[in-house]
Order: C-alpha cells, then structure tokens, then sequence
C-alpha cells in the first residue's frame, strides 16, 4: 500500500501545480487521502501534519499559479457569500472574549486556522470558470476510487465498535468521518458523472467507484453518509441528465438502492463480519439512540441560548456547548446551524442562511446558463450535489472552524456565477466601444 498511497500523493501534487483543478482535488481528498498515508507509511504516521503541509505547500504554489494564469483573478472572488462567511468567522473569533469554553474553543480556532486558510482563502482562487467542473469531477473519480482502494486493501484498517478505522496510539484510533465523507462523495459522483462516451471501461470505473463508495461510507459507521449520499444521487440524477419518463427515474432509483444493497453484503465478505456492531448500527434501537443524541445536544444548547436574552443577539460564545452540556461527551454539538444560532446569535444565523440562499440561487442561474451543454450540465450537477452534501453534512458532523469543504463548495460556485456575469459585461462593452469607434472612423472618412 505504501506505493500506491505514495504515488496518488506525488501524482496529485505534480498535476496540482500544473493545473488548477488538479489542487482542487487534492485539497477535496487531502483529509482521506492524510488517513491513507498515514495508515500504510510509517513516516506520515510518526509526524501526522506532513501529508497536510505538502498539500499546503502545493495548493499555494497551484494558486500563484492561478493568480498569474487568470485573467483579472479577484473578479468573483470577494462575492457576497465569501463576505458572509467571513463575518461569521471574524464574530466566532470574537465571542472566545465572552465563551464559557474558552479555554477548548481557543485550541479549536487556534487548531483550525490553518485549514480555514487553505479551504477558504487559497482554494477558491483555483477555479474560474464553469468548464473546470469537468475535469474536477472526474479526477475525483478517479483519485477517489485509488484512495478508497487504498484504505479497503490496507489490513492496517479494521471494525471497531463497526466504525472502520486504524490504530494511531494505544487507545486512540482514526476518525471515520472522513472515510464516510470520501465514501459518500464517490457514490455521488459515480452515478451522476457524464463523459460522452459509453464504453466498458467508463463503464467499470463508474461501477467500482459506486461500489467503493458505498462500502467506505456504510464501514465508516455514519449512516448519514450512506443516507446523504444515496438520496443526493438519486435525487440529482434527472438533473444532470435529463430522464424522458417517470418510469426510467424510478427504474434508475431502484437500482442505486439495489446496488447499495449488494455492495453492502458484498463489503461484508471483504471487510469480515467479525465485528456484529457495523450491522447493529442499523437497527431500531440503534438509529433512535443516536436520534436521541443529537436532539439532546439540540436541547441543551438551545435552552441554554433562550435563557439568556443577550445571547440572541451576540450568543452565548464560541464551542459553548461544550460547558452547557454538561451531560455529553462530545465536544461540539455537530451541527453548523444550532451552533450559529444559539453561538453566535441570531443575527448570525441569518447571515448563514443568507449565504445558503444566495448558493442556492447561484446553482440554480449557473444551471439554466449551461443546461444545454450535456457535460457542462453533468459537470455543473456533480459539483452542485456535492456542495448540497456538504450543506447536510455539516448539520450532522459539523462545527464552525472545521467546515472548509463546506465553505469551499459554496463560495466556489458563487464566484464561477459572479466572474461569468461581470466578465460577459465587460465584453459586451468593449464590443460596443470598438463598434462605436469604427463608426466614428468610417463617419470621419467619408
């Protein structure tokens, strides 16, 4: 596994700083694809921020890159979704003054700044203009598919407590989140991706990378991934290729879920069926205890946040929760819109919203501009349901420094809109310009 993780790391580099939506890519996997490393590569191992710092260090050299390349870069940039989610980051900052938690809330902001840096700041810079769709999405498939091929070969991943995973120290293991998260975004991309061409080996590859995805997202334990990413690409599907009948939709939907179904039991006899948890993680009991979880986390922080008329409007702090909730054992309550309201008040929540709506809104103008071009339409589908997988994600697993693919899906898809629309009127006035000249030219001759 060591050179196969070894060379997905150097591949994706190399192309990152030759193309732009090669960095993408990277920057998309690099939480996966640091667990791969770090499962099979004993160097990445003893010093965990390495596969992290050579992916900043090529993204950085890949956006230079970009910034000379594009033509006037910061148009889109500075868009009004980017203003938003600033000034939620900048009054997160600001409430550690007023936080119960400030002691952990100050090691998350510290901890996560250096990702909200290359999530938010850098990456957007890489992509301009909806024909890199694209390329993006099929090298995740790609890549993807070699991640995930990488952590389901690697006997160093195995069931605990039916979460797939790896030994890091006594004690403690690796997050299965982001194996869920890789799991979920290939189902997606699998079965909305469109090349224009039908043979065996697209064919094949569209198949394993549903396969894989579905067997990461169902062993990572987290059933929203498999829940998300099922009903995205089920949902997207008449989207990003138009469906002639209800019959055909149905029949389509009907087997994704017959698929999940047999790379489930199939996954089964690969992974083993040593740890009886990953089944049970399905049953009644289960899917309700950890309903009931959620909706107590929900509970003690919005009780907490309407006991306090200040907190409406400045909130009750940074990572409150992780005071208020004195009954809980997790360290944030894993939902980006609970912490943005009852945090960071309301005032803040509805800028959230705002940001939300207005991506919404952009998806759906940059659709209609390019729904007449079958790969663009594919392309724009793909990366459009995974920014709505992202939107669900973070209000299961999400808190506000740690959702830089969050972020990056939707101010992405704001700026390609925004440089479109102020690049087209520039041209259509500069064609105007030149026009008017002429005439004057042609006026002053005769």
């Amino acid at each position: 596994m060591q050179v196969l993780t070894l060379s997905i790391l150097v591949v994706l580099c190399i192309g990152a700083v030759v193309r732009p939506s090669w960095a993408i890519v990277l920057v998309l996997l690099m939480y996966s694809l640091e667990q791969a490393l770090q499962g099979s590569v004993p160097m990445f191992l003893s010093w965990p921020p390495l596969a992290n710092y050579i992916v900043a260090i090529a993204t950085g050299l890949a956006t230079v890159h970009a910034v000379f390349r594009q033509e006037r870069p910061f148009v889109g940039y500075f868009n009004s979704v980017w203003v938003g989610f600033t000034v939620l980051l900048i009054w997160a900052a600001a409430s550690l003054m007023w936080t119960p938690s400030f002691e952990a809330a100050s090691k998350l902001t510290r901890d996560s700044l250096p990702y909200i840096f290359l999530f938010f700041f850098c990456a957007p810079l890489l992509i301009d203009r909806t024909q890199d769709f694209g390329p993006i999405v099929k090298l995740y498939l790609v890549f993807g598919i070699l991640v995930a091929i990488s952590i389901i070969a690697n006997p160093a991943f195995d069931l605990r407590s039916g979460r797939l995973g790896f030994r890091i120290a006594t004690g403690v293991r690796s997050s299965p989140l982001a194996i869920g998260e890789l799991g979920g975004v290939l189902m997606i991309t699998s079965a909305l991706i469109y090349s224009g061409i039908r043979t065996p080996v697209w064919t094949i590859l569209r198949l394993v990378g549903f396969a894989c995805g579905t067997a990461l997202a169902l062993y990572s334990g987290s059933r929203g991934q498999v829940l998300f990413g099922g009903l995205i690409a089920i949902a997207f599907y008449p989207i990003s290729k138009p469906v002639k009948n209800l019959v055909t939709f149905l029949t389509t939907a009907l087997g994704f879920v017959v698929l999940t179904l047999v790379v489930y039991f199939a996954a089964r006899l690969v992974l083993g069926t040593g740890d009886l948890t990953t089944v049970t993680r399905w049953d009644a009991t289960s899917l309700e205890g950890g309903a009931s979880v959620r909706m107590q986390n929900f509970l003690d922080l919005f009780l907490a946040f309407a006991a306090s008329p200040v907190a409406w409007v400045l909130g009750l702090g940074i990572n409150a929760f992780s005071s208020v909730s004195l009954a809980s054992t997790e360290p944030y309550s894993h939902s980006i819109f609970l912490d943005a309201l009852c945090e960071l008040g309301v005032p803040a929540f509805i800028v959230l919203c705002i940001c939300v709506q207005r991506s919404y809104a952009a998806s759906r103008q940059l659709f209609a501009n390019h729904a007449g071009n079958p790969f663009e339409r594919a392309s724009l589908a793909v990366f459009i349901a995974m920014a709505a997988y992202q939107v669900l994600l973070v209000n299961k697993q999400g808190m506000l420094w740690s959702a830089g693919p969050f972020y990056l899906h939707l101010v992405i898809l704001n700026r390609v809109l925004t440089r479109e629309q102020v690049l087209a009127t520039d041209f259509v006035d500069e064609s105007n310009e030149t026009a008017i000249h002429e005439e004057g030219e042609c006026a002053t001759v005769a």
